[in-house]
């Protein structure tokens, strides 16, 4: 009799032992999807981001000149010229706004005197 439960508790173990490794596969399973989608989220932050920021940006092809209605970026613009970093400037109205670099440029030439 003592030998039939060792056989029982010797299966019951090896179909533990393959639970567990089961489980651990969807454990990994569950961690990948909850960082891809942590990463899309962040992505489409971004991308929201930029649209909004570009609503009211107009290029104007004949004068060269941006129209962009957030004081905010203005005053950031003008702070970091007048700090001698025209690139930094240019690179935070990419940032701010999505638009090009040809078209980013244009807009800092504007603040320059």
């Amino acid at each position: 009799m003592g030998y039939e439960w060792t056989g029982v508790i010797k299966k019951l173990n090896e179909h533990a032992t393959k639970r567990k490794v089961n489980d651990m596969g969807y454990l990994f399973i569950a961690i990948l999807i909850v960082f891809f989608g942590v990463t899309i989220l962040n992505k489409l932050n971004r991308i929201e981001q930029q649209l909004t920021g570009t609503k009211k940006i107009t290029l104007e092809k004949n004068q060269n000149q941006i129209e962009y209605d957030e004081p905010l970026l203005r005053d950031e613009v003008r702070q970091l010229l007048l700090e001698g970093k025209k690139i930094k400037a240019v690179k935070r109205v990419r940032e701010r706004t999505g638009i090009s670099l040809v078209e980013a440029k244009q807009y800092v030439d504007q603040f320059e005197l």
